[in-house]
């Protein structure tokens, strides 16, 4: 190659790598080179100023052909400009992503090249028979986050005042935890805190008015399979990090129900006191006094139904529903306490089944949902109502929409969160005994509004017994669990 055109060829290609950054004299001087010039003095001369004096031999008695040093000088700054350009003009390639800023999955993803559109694709054949109600899926998406730093099943969960989460203790492979850890909204990860006095799970914990998390009662570390209920309770400061004992309970029980009342004290109701395998339901109920760290009883429940649910109504009453039989019982029943006076009163029963979540709606009303449809031998209605409506203004239930999707009766729900718009997530029962321990499976949206259910998510790993919590930025976190005979230590967002 001439030195010409090698001299046209390299001004071309500065001219097309115009973002490649070279140094101020380089540029101004690759800038001077034209489309087409008469042949100057090689390449040197482009490096080395035009006063260079051509020193080449004349071509008679040149024997060889010198290597141009500049070109190669110039093809090294080439080199060197795009290793340096490139990352920048895709950082993407090379920095890594965080869990908090990936983007929201789509619930219609773009058809890949070559796949028919809808317009193309034939009309299916007009089914014969009554028509079917239209199933119109509801936005929201599952997407993970960082893992726990230990597996959990069972573990007791709490907003904090901060917007972070505790999540404490349960149980992994039959062994109980006497870890915690908090999950950050903000990093999307979990770090490790102090850790409990104790091994518990199946436990309350209740954020009180001060900021701190009233651990009480659960089930302690299991024994030949059988856990034992506990009547001790603690309390975690996150201001310090630490768990710290208080006043026992008057009985013990797990599994039970606790309410944080208008007044500051905390409600604690029901359970269970023996084994879990070989329940002693316990009727009695009692209060937690934050400023004296006591517990005191108070009134108890009229019926003795184990695995009540509750839920804090506007008025400051407290709803109580069953939730557990045999087939052959009537439907639930239901009670209302009352604070002012300590004792509880008798209000309508469910309709039919039992309850197994119970969540005040922001219309005042509560939305339960059935764990399972019991009804006396040898009533069998044509269908039974997958979950009910209570009214404080009348203290009737009512019938409110179906499951969209088919869930097992037998499997209670794994839990019923409120949403920020007003909806209720419902995490769902299996449907068939694919996966074991009734692991929830599928995730449905109950829109007040039209008393509907509607299917979303879908969940991306199935799990019985995770924490669920409703976060500070309308969020839902699901975190641990069992899945496929495996205790999970992943954690998912749900975004509605």
């Amino acid at each position: 190659m001439n030195d010409k055109r090698l001299d046209l060829e390299l001004g071309e290609l500065f001219r097309a790598a115009a973002d490649v950054e070279i140094p101020e004299g380089l540029a101004a001087r690759v800038a001077a080179i034209p489309s087409s010039r008469p042949v100057r003095r090689g390449i040197v001369g482009l490096l080395f100023g035009s006063g260079a004096a051509d020193r080449r031999p004349a071509p008679a008695t040149r024997t060889r052909m010198a290597v141009p040093i500049g070109s190669v000088l110039v093809a090294a700054v080439v080199v060197a400009g795009l290793i340096v350009v490139l990352p920048r003009a895709a950082p993407g390639a090379v920095a890594p992503v965080s869990q908090c800023t990936l983007p929201r999955p789509t619930a219609t993803p773009t058809a890949p090249t070559g796949v028919p559109t809808p317009t193309q694709v034939p009309a299916p054949p007009t089914p014969t028979g009554p028509p079917k109600p239209t199933l119109t899926a509801a936005p929201g998406a599952f997407r993970p986050v960082g893992s726990m730093t230990t597996a959990r099943f069972e573990a007791g969960a709490a907003l904090l005042n901060d917007g972070r989460v505790l999540v404490m203790g349960g149980n992994q492979g039959g062994s109980g935890l006497a870890s915690a850890e908090v999950y950050d909204p903000t990093s999307c990860s979990f770090s490790a805190t102090n850790w409990l006095t104790d091994q518990r799970r199946i436990y309350s914990a209740t954020l009180l008015r001060d900021g701190r998390v009233l651990v009480a009662g659960g089930f302690d570390n299991l024994e030949k399979g059988i856990g034992i209920g506990m009547s001790s309770a603690l309390l975690y400061d996150p201001a310090s990090a630490t768990f710290s004992p208080t006043g026992s309970m008057t009985t013990a029980r797990g599994g039970h129900s606790a309410v944080l009342l208008q007044d500051g004290s905390v409600l604690i109701a029901g359970g269970t006191a023996g084994a879990c395998c070989e329940p002693t339901y316990v009727t009695s109920t009692e209060l937690y006094d934050p400023a004296t760290g006591k517990f005191r009883r108070t009134a108890s429940i009229p019926a003795s139904l184990g695995d009540w649910v509750s839920a804090l109504l506007p008025d400051g009453r407290v709803l109580f529903v069953g939730g557990s039989g045999r087939f052959d019982n009537p439907p639930a029943p239901a009670d209302l306490y009352d604070p002012a006076t300590g004792t509880f009163s008798p209000t309508g029963s469910m309709i039919a089944g039992w309850a197994g979540t119970a969540t005040l709606l922001h219309d005042g009303r509560v939305l339960v949902v059935g764990r399972q449809t019991n009804l006396p031998v040898g009533t069998m209605p044509a269908w039974l109502p997958d979950a009910e409506l209570y009214d404080p203004k009348t203290g009737r239930f009512s019938v409110t929409g179906s499951f969209e999707a088919p869930r097992s009766v037998a499997s209670p729900l794994e839990s019923a969160t409120l949403l920020a718009d007003g909806r209720v997530l419902i995490l769902g029962a299996s449907t068939n005994g694919a996966v074991p321990h009734g692991a929830a499976t599928t995730a449905q949206l109950y829109d007040p509004k039209s008393g509907t259910f509607a299917p979303t998510g879908p969940m991306r790993v199935a799990r019985s017994g995770p924490a669920v919590v409703l976060l500070k930025d309308g969020h839902v976190l699901v975190a641990g669990g069992d899945g496929q005979h495996d205790y999970l230590s992943s954690a998912d967002i749900f975004e509605p």
